[in-house]
């Protein structure tokens, strides 16, 4: 059951079918996935088949996303409403800071501020 809620989440937030989704612990597409096979991919155990990670887990992970993306578009659509936005903002979502900008003819997909500060070297 979390499975299936698992794969239909996933799909709602990205868009893709099954046959489009790559899982990144996947050793080929063979690879048994829940986030792609749902329930049929799921051990006895609560883990997937594939990877072994606990489906629990994943769905905790894909529920956090799914309410970050949704605040992420409130938030856009709030600047796109607005005369001038700036190009940029930092918005912070459970206690973590998130940094989105505009590129070319779009807004980026939001960046922890911890990933821009390693890829400077701040601390």
């Amino acid at each position: 059951m979390e499975a299936n809620e698992l794969k239909e989440l996933i799909f709602k937030r990205t868009g893709l079918t099954s046959f489009e989704l790559l899982c990144p612990r996947e050793k080929s597409k063979m690879t048994p996935c829940v986030a792609r096979d749902g329930d049929l991919a799921m051990l006895e155990d609560g883990t997937c088949a594939g990877c072994g990670k606990n489906v629990k887990e994943l769905l905790r992970i894909e529920m956090t996303q799914e309410k970050l993306y949704t605040r992420y578009l409130e938030l856009i659509n709030e600047r796109n409403e607005t005369e001038f936005s700036g190009l940029s903002f930092v918005f912070e979502f459970e206690g973590k800071f998130y940094y989105v900008k505009w590129n070319k003819f779009q807004w980026t997909d939001p960046i922890p501020i911890e990933v821009i500060k390693e890829k400077e070297g701040i601390k």
